[in-house]
């Protein structure tokens, strides 16, 4: 059985949000910090009563630490695998590739795409401002709205 990483939000089914069987110590750091209970085996979000599965949907205080753990991961994993440069994002052929070839790397190596897929998913239920000081955006969650992650 494979370990796998759920959102959900008000109004929509969970997605998916790592591969399987990632497993990120930060970010179950931060559910942890947000009242999340973890068991050994780093299943959270589920609780079990007479054999039966139950959700407990425990929505998270704030959205932008987990996007920015998960910006995190991706640059930890690529210092892994190392597999991006700058030059995977100039779309332009070479001699040794295509855009073709290009496109089927990006897509096989999706993981670089976990926080915008996030993001996408999340659109109706966060609100976006560009803060000046810390020169990015963030992300807070929209009054009336839960988010939350389940793992198991």
């Amino acid at each position: 059985m494979a370990y796998r990483t759920y959102v959900g939000t008000t109004g929509k089914d969970e997605i998916q949000i790592l591969g399987n069987n990632e497993f990120y110590q930060p970010f179950i750091n931060e559910l942890k910090k947000q009242g999340y209970f973890v068991d050994e085996d780093g299943c959270y979000g589920i609780e079990f009563e007479n054999d039966d599965v139950v959700r407990k949907c425990i929505a998270i205080k704030e959205i932008q630490p987990i996007i920015d753990i998960l910006e995190q991961y991706i640059w930890d994993k690529d210092k892994v695998v190392k597999e991006y440069d700058e030059s995977i994002f100039n779309l332009r052929p070479t001699n040794e590739t295509n855009f073709t070839y290009t496109m089927i790397d990006l897509q096989e190596n999706a993981y670089i795409f976990v926080t915008a897929n996030l993001i996408n998913y999340l659109k109706d239920n966060i609100e976006r401002k560009y803060d000046r000081e810390k020169k990015k955006f963030v992300h807070t969650i929209k009054t009336g709205k839960e988010i939350w992650f389940s793992a198991y």
